[in-house]
């Protein structure tokens, strides 16, 4: 896929649940966030920690 520069997103991390308190005290320092859509679906994800951050940041869907 190709970005054209007016559509740079920045930095961005992939979410895992094992960052995620880190990814919260860092937040302003991240452009957006890399989701696996598959964590929608995990009963064993922490989706508090998940919605607190999509809802903060811009997110990119990634399908495994």
């Amino acid at each position: 896929m190709f970005i054209k520069p007016d559509s740079y997103l920045g930095v961005g991390l992939n979410y895992r649940s094992e960052i995620a308190e880190d990814i919260i005290k860092n937040i302003k320092k991240i452009d957006f966030i890399e989701v696996n859509t598959e964590l929608f679906y995990n009963r064993y994800s922490n989706h508090e920690q998940l919605e607190k951050i999509i809802s903060s940041i811009p997110i990119v869907l990634h399908g495994l």
